[in-house]
């Protein structure tokens, strides 16, 4: 069955004419409905009629794919002050591992006159092309399923897919009533479908679904060891929209966790904590509390980080720096926090005086715990060694490091670099501006006030 919320977004396609031409669904905040791009049949400008709502909306297309294979799908726009209140736009995921899950849609089709109606079945194959048995067309024609086309293939509350045709089967033809033309039966009941991120690819008015966000594997796998209770009051305190009880309920639960970051993230948790062990909530805001960091930043940092036979050093990590490490180990699955290796080592030296010398003191041990010059040498010249040097920069650190060294690129974590003329010297890009942690620092204080309040 499809749930209300995704049904209100289900609507009809017509022409100028008031004549049915097929299915399309509400996909994006903007106003935006997707459907197939044969359903317009050449058309710049169409009319969709909401269920809720007995007037038609004009709408225009402003995107579209060449109208074969999976680029059969346009996507239009109606004004979005003229969709229906309580009308929200239909969630979509990427398919997953979805053979044999049954799917569920609403539809125009002919078999049904061109009234709205629903149809479902179970999904046959899921690749590139979306093959689906539908239970109402098993024995009929290809003129029953005209309509349908532009219709979302729903599963779990999402939508996976864009119905665009059936399988005809051209050796079987039989004669209208009329006698006028052939009818094709639909072999096997089988209708195709788009995957949806193969058209998201290529349409970027689509929101993106399919792009995993920063710990959401960590945020997924927490959410989903809550009960069907706990998940729905965790959907509504993290504004999912239409959520559907299911396995890709926790899914989009976490999404919107981490799109709201750590003060979202503390919301969910509050309003669910007795379902979370304290280990699970410490994890979940330690990971929520590094969200401000740009993903460019942590990316640029990791890329550093994994040059073949890099070694990493940093010193004097603020709370600001251990958050861009945190991210960088997420994006390319780098330890920036430790390792036996000399290739990701981390050297913090913060408390030792005097402080230059102690630093030195310390890479030479992970270069060679014995002190051997020699071997010290050798690693040298085979390996790429960074520093990384977070806030506050010491100038005095770098030329010694440099002077010791002169083969260490020294990469800079902060919003001002050292004077000297330090040519090694490189900068993580874009660094965190000071109004960036002054915001971060509120909202996480901010989330961090909220988790005691429900604990008390």
């Amino acid at each position: 069955m499809i749930a209300d919320g995704v049904g209100r977004a289900i609507v009809a396609i017509l022409d100028e004419n008031d004549v049915l031409l097929g299915t399309g669904f509400l996909i994006g905040l903007g106003g935006e409905v997707l459907t197939a791009k044969h359903v317009l049949r050449g058309r710049d400008a169409v009319q969709v009629q909401f269920p809720s709502n007995v007037f038609l909306l004009d709408a225009v297309t402003i995107a579209e794919g060449t109208g074969t294979g999976d680029g059969d799908w346009a996507l239009l726009r109606v004004e979005p002050v003229a969709v229906p209140a309580g009308t929200a736009p239909t969630p979509w995921s990427p398919l997953g591992d979805l053979a044999e899950a049954d799917w569920f849609s609403i539809g125009h089709a002919g078999l049904r006159a061109g009234t709205r109606g629903g149809f479902h079945g179970r999904i046959v194959v899921a690749s590139a092309k979306l093959e689906l048995f539908c239970t109402q067309l098993d024995r009929a024609f290809e003129d029953d399923a005209e309509g349908l086309s532009g219709a979302p293939c729903v599963v779990g509350g999402e939508v996976v897919g864009l119905i665009v045709s059936v399988l005809a089967d051209a050796r079987r033809a039989l004669p209208s009533g009329s006698g006028e033309h052939l009818r094709l039966p639909i072999a096997a009941a089988e209708v195709h479908a788009i995957p949806l991120e193969a058209i998201a690819a290529k349409c970027p008015h689509i929101p993106d679904e399919a792009t995993e966000l920063p710990w959401q594997a960590h945020f997924t796998g927490a959410v989903r060891e809550l009960n069907q209770e706990l998940q729905r009051r965790a959907a509504r305190t993290a504004s999912v929209r239409n959520p559907i009880d299911g396995p890709r309920l926790p899914r989009r639960i976490a999404r919107e966790m981490i799109r709201g970051k750590a003060i979202r993230t503390s919301q969910v948790i509050a309003d669910v904590r007795v379902g979370f062990p304290d280990v699970i909530v410490d994890r979940l805001m330690g990971l929520a509390r590094t969200l401000w960091v740009e993903r460019a930043s942590a990316e640029h940092l990791a890329t550093i980080a994994t040059v073949p036979a890099t070694g990493l050093l940093a010193t004097e990590l603020d709370w600001s720096a251990q958050h861009h490490f945190k991210r960088a180990e997420e994006h390319h699955r780098v330890n920036v926090s430790g390792s036996d290796r000399w290739g990701h080592v981390l050297v913090q030296s913060v408390h030792e005086e005097p402080f230059v010398e102690s630093v030195v003191e310390d890479i030479r041990h992970q270069l060679d715990p014995a002190g051997n010059p020699r071997r010290i040498e050798f690693r040298l010249l085979r390996e790429r060694i960074v520093a990384f040097v977070a806030c506050p920069p010491r100038e005095d650190l770098v030329q010694r490091l440099c002077k010791e060294w002169p083969q260490l690129v020294v990469v800079f974590l902060s919003r001002a670099t050292p004077s000297g003329g330090v040519s090694s010297v490189v900068q993580v890009t874009p660094g965190p501006s000071v109004h960036d942690e002054e915001q971060a620092e509120f909202e996480n204080e901010y989330a961090a006030s909220l988790l005691a309040r429900s604990a008390s």
